[in-house]
């Protein structure tokens, strides 16, 4: 009996929406079929094998795939009914489409009917609704990927299935992927642009980009509670530097308030920058003098400054105590300053009113920002002096009076003698803790001559003040500052030719009388 005794037909009668129906009719005596076929079993190997012909299906998976629904004896011969569902007969390619059921402000659905060739056990991933992106073929995530232009390798990070939608011929595959991963670069984008702030407090100012190009390594880390200013790229960071004035190195420091978040629109990277840019002008008040020309300087220079600061948080301070308290009140978030006021050589930085400290004062304020500041304009008089100072103290009797006010018992029968080496201790520790924390400042010599104190100081504030600065200070007086202008030039100028006139003053004075006469009567 050969394979031509399977002969087997498609049975209309018997097929529906869901499956379809195969006869056969073969002897019911053949010595290699039971009395009953009743199992797909009980079919011998030419009978599958006739069977595959006519489906054109797997002879591998002819368990999975065929079923004996039906069996019967008539008249010597077994009618055999195999059924097969329709849904192995699927074999369309992964065509991926847009998915509207499953698409909203947060992500993108897609769909393709399933074409992968069906085994037993995915049969029942598939009907259960519990099948994977493993289970899916090589050839289904290359399709994808191709239509949502997204990393093949990186699928399982960015691809959700949503759910198994059961035709009678076919699966669907409903498929999301959130809008973060499809609108996200696919290179590192690192255009900064300046947004508002999300609390209306302008002292930081915020900066967004999409950063870096979107991976599965980076999603994990977006979703993690360590997500920090590590994830983005040095070119990144060189990039918001240059648009903001600050030093690239210290980031870490003036970076704040950092956030590396998905969103509808992409990967979105936010930092917060420094943007208190403080205008302390103690040149107001004072005698007429000072009212009437001097507090002008420092009028003109605040409405100078305000076009190169646009957009940045102006706090105005008045007086030496507001300056302070400004730099601590908003430590971290100043950006720049800009100072008016009377200065000396030796660092004092006095009001209209006279009250005064010093710079060193000052820089050590600047210095708790923990990062350098993106601009500074000093301009008080030797706001950047560089040289030798030497400053003679006749205050004993004032030393005196203010230290028996204090505490009359101690002083009582202390002489004048003993408050002059007092008087000395107290003066060289003022100025031994007021420069102690600067690295181009340095007391030389203190001394004193009868009750007169002598103090010797090497300053260079222009290279002090370096320190402090991203770049050097923008203007810093090495003289007098009469109305923007250095006159330290003419101060040399004028000390030279001063020094000249004496030199040869003194030189003539050498010279003997009887010489001179000699020299005029022969001419």
């Amino acid at each position: 009996m050969g394979s031509q005794q399977w002969q087997w037909e498609e049975s209309q009668w018997k097929s529906n929406n869901d499956q379809i129906v195969y006869h056969c009719r073969v002897r019911t005596n053949r010595d290699d079929l039971p009395w009953q076929a009743t199992r797909i079993y009980d079919i011998p190997n030419d009978g599958h094998q006739a069977l595959v012909r006519k489906t054109g299906l797997s002879p591998y998976r002819i368990y999975d795939w065929a079923r004996v629904t039906e069996h019967r004896e008539n008249n010597g011969y077994q009618d055999i009914y195999v059924s097969i569902e329709r849904i192995w007969f699927n074999r369309s390619e992964w065509e991926w489409k847009k998915d509207s059921q499953y698409s909203n402000r947060k992500k993108q659905g897609y769909r393709s009917r399933f074409s992968d060739e069906l085994t037993g056990s995915l049969l029942q991933k598939l009907r259960g609704n519990y099948l994977r992106l493993a289970d899916l073929s090589t050839i289904a995530k290359e399709n994808l990927a191709v239509a949502v232009d997204l990393p093949q390798h990186e699928i399982d990070a960015w691809c959700q299935i949503e759910k198994v939608e059961r035709k009678p011929d076919h699966f669907i595959i409903h498929v999301s992927i959130l809008n973060a991963w499809l609108k996200a670069p696919r290179r590192d984008d690192w255009e900064w642009v300046a947004e508002s702030s999300p609390t209306g407090d302008n002292s930081l100012k915020y900066y967004t980009c999409k950063g870096r190009a979107v991976s599965s390594q980076l999603m994990i880390a977006l979703n993690s509670p360590r997500s920090s200013r590590k994830q983005v790229s040095a070119d990144g960071w060189r990039k918001l530097a240059e648009k903001t004035g600050l030093d690239v190195n210290e980031v870490e420091r003036w970076g704040q308030d950092f956030s590396y978040t998905a969103s509808p629109d992409g990967l979105k990277v936010r930092v917060g920058v420094p943007n208190v840019w403080i205008c302390a002008d103690l040149l107001q008040g004072g005698n007429l003098w000072n009212r009437g020309v001097v507090n002008w300087g420092g009028t003109f220079g605040q409405a100078i400054s305000y076009l190169g600061t646009w957009g940045k948080k102006e706090i105005h301070c008045w007086d030496i105590k507001d300056l302070i308290d400004t730099l601590i009140k908003y430590k971290g978030r100043i950006w720049g300053m800009v100072l008016y006021a009377h200065g000396m050589p030796i660092g004092q930085i006095s009001e209209s009113s006279e009250d005064s400290f010093n710079q060193a004062t000052l820089i050590t304020c600047v210095k708790k920002q923990d990062f350098k500041l993106a601009k500074l304009y000093l301009m008080q008089c030797y706001s950047g002096y560089q040289g030798n100072v030497s400053i003679l103290w006749n205050e004993l009797d004032k030393f005196i009076e203010t230290r028996k006010s204090k505490e009359p018992e101690k002083y009582k029968y202390m002489n004048r003698s003993e408050f002059l080496g007092e008087y000395k201790k107290a003066t060289i520790y003022y100025y031994q803790e007021i420069f102690k924390r600067l690295t181009d400042v340095e007391i030389t010599d203190i001394s004193i001559n009868g009750e007169i104190l002598s103090i010797k100081v090497r300053v260079n504030w222009k290279n002090e003040w370096s320190h402090y600065v991203v770049d050097q200070p923008n203007i810093t007086y090495q003289g007098v500052n009469v109305l923007g202008v250095d006159i330290w030039p003419l101060q040399v100028f004028c000390n030279y030719i001063s020094e000249l006139f004496t030199t040869v003053q003194d030189k003539c004075k050498q010279i003997p009388w009887s010489s001179w006469l000699n020299f005029t009567n022969k001419n």
